[in-house]
């Protein structure tokens, strides 16, 4: 679950290096902020707590995970950004690029709205991608589909992240796969099956991108006797 969590975020943050492909446009345009972004920026009530709740339900996950049985988890987007809003520091500190901060999630039916704030010099800009994620037909193999990136109001080539997606997820002991389509780039992420202190083999059968919310189910197989 962290290495999904920390792929999506990766491709985030990301989105700094597309600044470059900006230059000369316009600041108000740059600077211009998302509605969906302020939105999720403000600080939810009781912030503190859904982080508490986030943390509590990874690691329920990660307990459920070691047995052989089935599982299954939701997570909501306000339990994600309080933990990004109140954790940042301690949990993704040396993944953020100078001059980023505030990266936060909007979830919607099918689609992940992914943001973060950009200054540097003379930019200051809401980076943000829009992105579909979902599970192909290969075991354990999640598809996120990138689409429409942005800095403030102006539109930047998705061509300038995918390598560097591949080659920072690869650090964080993802296997992906970039494909071109015709609808713009698909990472393709192979979740490991064995982990450690785990019982079997760990199969994701679901992910699925709701209102406000994300749902993950699967099972952990015994290993078949040799």
């Amino acid at each position: 679950m962290r290495r999904l969590l920390r792929l999506l975020l990766i491709t985030a943050l990301l989105l700094t290096l597309a600044a470059i492909a900006v230059v000369g446009v316009s600041c108000v345009l740059l600077s211009r902020q998302p509605e969906w972004y302020q939105q999720a920026l403000a600080a939810p009530p009781a912030a503190e707590k859904k982080a508490d709740e986030f943390e509590r339900r990874v690691a329920a996950l990660g307990s459920d995970v070691r047995l052989e049985q089935q599982w299954e988890a939701v997570f909501t987007q306000a339990e994600i950004n309080s933990f990004l809003a109140t954790r940042l520091n301690d949990e993704f500190a040396k993944m953020l690029p100078a001059g980023v901060s505030d990266p936060r999630v909007v979830l919607r039916d099918g689609e992940m709205l992914l943001g973060a704030r950009y200054h540097r010099g003379a930019i200051n800009s809401i980076l943000t991608v829009r992105a579909t994620a979902h599970l192909t037909d290969n075991a354990n193999e999640v598809a996120v589909a990138l689409r429409d990136s942005r800095a403030g109001a102006v539109p930047i080539p998705l061509s300038k992240l995918v390598e560097e997606i591949e080659e920072l997820a690869q650090r964080e002991g993802i296997d992906v796969r970039l494909r071109d389509t015709p609808d713009g780039p698909v990472i393709l992420a192979q979740l490991p099956e064995e982990h450690d202190k785990v019982v079997g083999r760990v199969h994701v059968k679901t992910i699925e991108v709701l209102s406000g919310e994300v749902y993950l189910a699967g099972r952990t197989l015994a290993y078949e006797p040799n």
